[in-house]
Parts: C-alpha cells; sequence; structure tokens
C-alpha cells in the first residue's frame, strides 16, 4: 500500500474524494491506518515518505521551504530539497539555494542550468505505479518523458528546453502529477521563509512534517521503518540446502509425480 498521496491531501480542500481516488478500497483515513498497520508501506512508498520527511527536516533546519506547486489548485504537491531531482539531471544539493531581498538564487553548480526546476525522479510520483512491478523495471534509470518520447535529461536545461534528439521546440509533460493531476508545466518550485508560510497560514515547524494532520500515521509509517531496520538488521540471503545424492542408477530412477499425472479434461490435443 503506497501512502505517498495522503501526505498531500493535508493541502486539498475534499480530502475524502482525493483519498477514494487514490486508494481504491482505502476509503477514509482510519482504513488507511488499518492498511499501514497491517501490510506496512510499499517500497516506493517508503522511498518517498523518506525524502519528503528528510526535506521537511532541511526545511526545518535552514528556514527555507522549497515546495513543487501547481497554482491552478493551490497545491503543494511534494517537499522539495537535497535529492529531489531537477531538469537538468542534478539534484538539489548541486544547486545554490539562496533567497536575498525579492532575489532568489538556484542555479546549478554543475552545468549551465539557471534555475532549479523540480522533476519526479520516481514514476509512482506520475501515478505509473506499475513499472516498478515490471521483472527488468529500473527504476535508477527511468526518466520523466516529454510526448516527443524523449525524457528531460535529452532536453536543454533552461527555457525553452528544446530537445537534443528531435525537432521538439519544448519539453511538453507525458504524465500527470499524482497529486492534483495536472501536467508538469502546471507547476513550479516555490520557494518561501518561515515568516511568509506563516503569514499566508501555511504549515511549518513540526506541522510541516508528513502526516502532521494523523499524528497515528505518522508515529507508525516512521517508527515501524526505525523498529524494522533494529530488528532485521541487513538482509542476506540463506544459501540454499544441497540435495541428497541418490544410489541409485540414473535409469532406475522414477519420473516426478507431476510427470504421471493425466492431462485435465478439456478439448486440448496432444
Amino acid at each position: 500500500m503506497c501512502i505517498r498521496d495522503s501526505i498531500n491531501a493535508e493541502y486539498m480542500g475534499n480530502k475524502s474524494q482525493y483519498l477514494e481516488k487514490m486508494y481504491y478500497q482505502a476509503l477514509d483515513e482510519n482504513a488507511i491506518v488499518e492498511g499501514v498497520k497491517k501490510h506496512g508501506v510499499a517500497v516506493g512508498g517508503r522511498k518517498m515518505m523518506d525524502q519528503e520527511f528528510l526535506h521537511a527536516q532541511e526545511a526545518l533546519e535552514s528556514g527555507i521551504y522549497m515546495t513543487y506547486y501547481c497554482e491552478s489548485k493551490k497545491s503543494e504537491c511534494s517537499r522539495v530539497g537535497s535529492t529531489s531531482r531537477c531538469f537538468c539531471g542534478h539534484v538539489g544539493s548541486d544547486h545554490n539555494k539562496s533567497i536575498k531581498a525579492r532575489s532568489v538564487n538556484t542555479s546549478c553548480l554543475k552545468c549551465p542550468c539557471k534555475f532549479f526546476a523540480f522533476v519526479p525522479s520516481r514514476p509512482e510520483e506520475c501515478g505509473m505505479y506499475w513499472l516498478p512491478r515490471r521483472k527488468e523495471f529500473d527504476v535508477t534509470k527511468w526518466r520523466a518523458p516529454c510526448k516527443c518520447n524523449h525524457t528531460h535529461e535529452d532536453h536543454i536545461a533552461n527555457r525553452p528546453q528544446r530537445c537534443r534528439q528531435c525537432p521538439c521546440s519544448q519539453f511538453r509533460s507525458y504524465f500527470a502529477c499524482v497529486v492534483c493531476d495536472q501536467s508538469w508545466e502546471d507547476h513550479q518550485v516555490l520557494i518561501e521563509t518561515e515568516s511568509e508560510r506563516r503569514a499566508e497560514g501555511k504549515p511549518i515547524g513540526r506541522n510541516y512534517l508528513p502526516l502532521s494532520v494523523n499524528k497515528e500515521l505518522q508515529e507508525i509509517v516512521f517508527k515501524k521503518a526505525a523498529d524494522d531496520v533494529e530488528e532485521l538488521g541487513p538482509y542476506t540471503r540463506p544459501r540454499p540446502r544441497p540435495r541428497p545424492a541418490s544410489n541409485r542408477p540414473i535409469g532406475d530412477r522414477k519420473p516426478p509425480s507431476t510427470m504421471l499425472r493425466p492431462f485435465p479434461p478439456g478439448p486440448f490435443k496432444r
């Protein structure tokens, strides 16, 4: 069960409708809490939850709050920080993060990128939850796609963000935000100080942490993860036990019982 979406539900007006859409069978917060208690958090959900928690901690320490914001929906869809991916392909820690008067500097330290533009780093952030379930899928190689069938890294980082691989004149996202269901172009990275957020009545301090609207769920998710790691430690696959050797000649061995079963009745032809 992936609970990343409930982090952002706190910023939306009709939470019950949102949860019903994203959780299918879990139609209220109590059902979500019971589901997490019983099944835990999915791998992808755990990755995103830990990332959100880290970025919230960074905001508390620095006093600078960065969010992936949709103006049309008035939705803070994700907390942005040091491990967030920029359109240029580098992460937030590779960019400047300074606010002076009305000037904001988020230019990249490793490439000509002039400003930090958040892009999803996992397919679950775009609602593509089925991709990590594929056997050969490598989530570390996934990049947000454009409608030209190339990724954001195939496009020039600065506007108009033309594609290097085809005549595509600008990046047009071939995905939607899992929180607000709007395109990437409808979002911006909003950078605010704590005083600015306080003046607008937005969550600050510990209320900015993931799942702060539901303390029980917050404690279960983050405390359970620490307990599991402490109890289990690093996982090592046990070595398979060798099968006992048979002294009977190969020609005298009987075939497995499954080979002796007759075919089931039906319109099958041998």
